[in-house]
């Protein structure tokens, strides 16, 4: 994490932007830097009189008053000849505020040359005992300007109090945060703020009469939180909600490296000193953070002592790194419970950071001992830690290891060869930055269990759950279902953290903040966004996620979704075989005990066609007894669940009624029930499978449209005596209350296709086995509506599926930097067919670009792919074996497939266009829900 991605514990952000448009005019006269009542202002400047006042820039910008551009007057301050993003204009406001207050403070922003958005941040510079290296950065709000349009940026911001030691608070503007090397001229454009106002507000409290968050979820771990400087002072509400619901603490930014040495041999104690002394006053642990990392590393760590323009040799930057890890380790013995050794040393590329990957380490300190491995420096720096104090937990910690296998699996064989060294590593952390979305709790509890296998721990460092799923969407507003879905997200992952705390394996939580207003996520990754990860909200509130862990009880029921995909299977035939089809679709699990006793469980897959919905319903139970029966509850959303019925939808229930409460029941021993639905059972050697088809209207069956859904299973476990299981609904209000059913949305046509066997020569040539192939088209869209496309032609035997794609792409690119940024063709596969939302040990990806360049991702068997090219007068064709290890046996066996086409059109070494033949989500890379379906005909 990076003290310039905002780790602003103190910041309340009330975002409200309101766009404006206007220069000139004039206005009552009020001076810049006067302090007056109008309003209970506390600080007013409006730049009318001509003067800066107290203003000044943070650096070598020119900060000047202008005349004919003003927000709704004529006059403003200007901030030009800007070099880095943080120069703006500041002053400080400590003079105008009272100590231990929430404030509001409000400012108009406007640019009028360059790109046509830019971000603007407000900002604040604290400074505590007029010592400047405890200086400390927070954005307290953002917006994203238009060109030539005023924005307002605002929010409430809570004051250090007095026994906080503050002694500078400063508000400033700037761009979002870049280092010197990424700076461009749009990140330097001269802009203009105007009408800023500091009025007191209403003060920041913490509920203190609910639970304790660390008495309910702290059972087998320590339970942390992140922060900055502001949580130790005890006046401050943030400190209040830290000793309440924490016993472990994390210092976001200042024991950081840059912060505890920002000159060779200077050591900077009085913060974590600070710390130190609180920790000890309320009994929490201290997670020290970090000792070695690559980001937030002074410069001269990695220059020559004498010459600056010379790098260090080994032997001085091991020196160095001795040093400041034994001093500070030494300092602090006994008194950091545990310390996060090395931090962010595997590549998103692939194995250890190097200088192209921004860390030094490796390049310079390289193979110590000779043996061939170059990860001696993390092997030292764990060895230099334990000398200094032998009792503390050492961790080495890392993002992306709970969602990317190629990234776990570089940080197992690492932590495995490490130890075999003897390297004193007792845990693993797991920053887990996840979001609502993914990466899915399986795919988590399956990384842990690779970690512990390897005889360490693991620790959740720096865990907050986004409410976004992409970089590209725009900030939305934060509805109460958005926090119920992100409760249950919240749950579910605290569920598995206990799990493994039972096992003894996990020792350590920690959220990386106290709160939404305190998140680095916001303005990170999409500038000008904000988020809402955290269990308490921007007030200090608890949030339904807070309720999720402490008393999931008071939260309103969830409403899961499921998508169908449109197809019409058929009912068993006379033999009792079903339609094959079935095979190509997921099935949702019913295994929630809404009441009574029972191990049975049940599986449901369905399809939808113009007339109907098709469902295949397994239950798994060995019992047959009179009462067995699956419930099936399916209708239109209404009034309370979703907007209301459409004219259309309503006359054609006159015509055709739906079933009661859309419910409908289906008889293990086979007799249609009031609805006189028909359907089918077939008994099997673990239970009984359902069929039927649920007539709709015809306005109902449409794609896109979402209905009401939910499963009861009734198990009648002994004479008299019977047990509901239920997918959606724990209440078992299913009949009565339909806001408490799930949602069932139909989705495009199921793509699916027969493969026949064949083996190919890999040439790119189209020889006489390809005749009779199956073909597949890259007819949907998920970047672009137009562009490169592909045909292509299949064939498959015991080791590969044979892929001859032909692409229609006119003009032909590589140019771009990233592989999927280059004119190629990327084929996925999930042998399993197990068609989950992340990437199991089988699934994999595979791209060759025109050029016949193959790169990977998943789990590729890279050694064994082949491929070949050949360029067309209409583009290219790629022919290419993808290796198949783990397909089940059988006479007819389906697999997961998908096979895309990236388009650089314009040749500028991006992206213009991607098409697919299944999945439009984009997520293909690593999530196989989407695939489509391939089954593989023998002989």
């Amino acid at each position: 994490m990076r003290k310039w991605w905002s780790l602003c514990l103190t910041a309340v952000l009330i975002f409200s932007l309101f766009p404006s448009m206007g220069t000139g005019g004039t206005r009552a006269q009020a001076a810049a830097d006067v302090k007056t009542g109008d309003d209970e202002s506390l600080f007013e400047a409006n730049f009318e009189d001509g003067a800066l006042g107290q203003w000044r820039p943070r650096a070598s910008e020119k900060l000047e008053i202008v005349t004919g551009v003003g927000h709704d007057s004529s006059r403003s301050l200007k901030t030009s000849s800007r070099t880095e993003t943080f120069h703006g204009p500041l002053i400080e406001v400590l003079d105008h505020v009272q100590k231990g207050s929430t404030i509001h403070i409000s400012f108009w922003a406007m640019y009028d040359e360059g790109p046509d958005s830019q971000v603007i941040n407000g900002s604040l510079e604290k400074e505590y005992n007029n010592d400047a290296s405890s200086r400390e950065y927070a954005t307290f709000a953002s917006a994203t300007l238009n060109k030539g349009q005023w924005k307002k940026i605002e929010a409430d911001v809570v004051i250090p109090g007095e026994n906080s030691g503050i002694t500078g608070f400063r508000m400033y503007a700037e761009t979002p945060w870049k280092t010197s090397a990424e700076v461009t001229p749009a990140d330097t454009i001269s802009f203009y703020v105007d009408d800023v106002l500091i009025t007191e507000a209403e003060k920041i409290e913490i509920e203190p009469n609910i639970p304790n968050l660390v008495d309910v979820v702290g059972q087998h771990y320590a339970m942390g939180a992140a922060i900055d400087q502001s949580a130790l002072d005890a006046e401050d509400p943030h400190s209040q909600l830290l000793t309440k619901h924490f016993n472990s603490i994390t210092a976001g930014n200042f024991m950081k490296m840059d912060a505890m040495q920002p000159q060779e041999g200077q050591f900077v104690w009085s913060e974590t000193d600070r710390l130190v002394k609180f920790a000890q006053a309320n009994d929490m642990e201290i997670r020290g953070h970090t000792l070695l990392w690559h980001s937030q590393v002074p410069n001269w760590f990695f220059t020559d002592p004498d010459d600056a323009s010379k790098p260090a040799t080994r032997e001085q930057l091991l020196a160095r790194m001795k040093t400041h890890i034994q001093t500070i380790v030494t300092r602090y013995k006994g008194k950091v419970h545990t310390w996060d050794v090395v931090n962010e040393v595997i590549s998103d590329g692939g194995g250890l950071r190097n200088e192209a990957s921004n860390s030094k380490w490796r390049d310079i300190i390289g193979d110590v001992d000779g043996d061939g491995d170059d990860s001696d420096y993390i092997e030292l720096a764990f060895r230099y830690a334990r000398e200094a104090d032998p009792d503390a937990v050492l961790v080495i910690n890392d993002y992306g290891l709970e969602g990317s296998a190629s990234k776990l699996n570089d940080m197992v064989k690492l932590v495995e060869k490490l130890l075999a060294k003897g390297t004193p590593i007792d845990a693993v952390g797991f920053q887990m930055h996840v979001s609502m979305y993914g990466p899915d709790v399986e795919l988590i509890r399956e990384a842990f269990n690779k970690v512990v296998a390897l005889g360490v721990n693991v620790q959740v460092t720096e865990m907050d759950v986004s409410i976004y799923s992409s970089n590209s969407e725009l900030e939305m507003p934060v509805t109460d279902e958005l926090m119920l879905q992100q409760a249950y997200r919240y749950r579910e992952l605290f569920d598995l953290f206990d799990e493994f705390g039972k096992r003894g394996v996990m020792d350590s939580v920690t959220v990386w903040g106290l709160a939404d207003d305190g998140t680095w996520l916001d303005n990170h990754p999409v500038k000008g966004r904000k988020d809402a990860p955290l269990l308490f909200d921007r007030k200090l509130k608890a949030k339904p996620a807070f309720w999720a862990l402490v008393d999931p009880t008071t939260l309103p029921i969830y409403r899961n979704e499921w998508t169908a995909l449109k197809a019409s299977p058929s009912f068993p035939n006379h033999k009792g075989q079903e339609d094959i089809l079935w095979g190509a679709v997921k099935g949702l699990e019913i295994n929630h005990l809404a009441d009574g006793t029972s191990a049975v469980t049940g599986e449901a897959r369905m399809m939808w066609d113009a007339k109907k919905v098709n469902l295949r319903v397994e239950v798994k139970d060995t019992t047959r007894r009179k009462g067995d029966q699956v419930q099936v509850f399916l209708a239109e959303e209404t009034q309370g669940t979703a907007a209301a019925a459409s004219e259309e939808i309503l006359s054609a229930n006159k015509k055709n009624p739906p079933s009661s409460n859309g419910q409908y029941t289906f008889k293990r021993e086979g007799s249609k029930g009031k609805d006189k639905i028909a359907y089918s059972v077939q008994e099997t050697k673990t239970g009984y499978v359902v069929y039927a088809s649920l007539p709709l209207s015809a306005a109902l069956l449409t794609e896109g449209q979402v209905l009401s859904l939910d499963f009861r299973i009734m198990d009648e476990y002994a004479a008299g005596k019977t047990a509901t299981i239920v997918w959606n609904d724990i209440s078992n209000q299913q009949p009565n209350t339909p806001a408490n059913r799930g949602k069932l949305k139909l989705g495009s046509v199921l793509k699916q296709t027969k493969v026949t066997y064949g083996k190919p020569v890999i040439d790119a040539k189209k020889e006489g086995i390809w005749k009779k192939a199956t073909s597949v088209t890259t007819d949907t869209w998920v970047v672009g509506n137009s562009g490169a496309t592909a045909t292509a032609q299949l064939l498959w035997d015991e080791k590969y599926l044979y892929v001859l794609a032909d692409v229609k792409d006119p003009l032909l690119s590589k140019v771009g930097k990233n592989a999927h940024e280059q004119d190629s063709v990327e084929m996925f596969i999930d042998p399993n067919h197990n068609q989950t939302t992340h990437y199991q040990e089988d699934d994999a990806q595979y791209r060759v670009n025109f050029d016949n360049e193959s790169s990977f991702g998943g789990n590729a068997i890279k050694e064994r792919f082949k491929s070949a090219t050949r360029l067309t007068s209409e583009g290219y064709v790629i022919e290419a074996a993808i290796p198949l290890d783990q397909v089940p046996s059988g006479k007819n066996t389906w697999i997961g497939f998908d096979l895309q086409v990236n388009d650089d059109h314009t040749g500028n070494g991006q992206r213009s266009s991607v098409s697919i033949w299944s999945d439009r989500s984009g997520n293909s890379y690593m999530d196989t829900s989407g695939f489509g379906n391939l089954l593989l005909v023998r002989k």
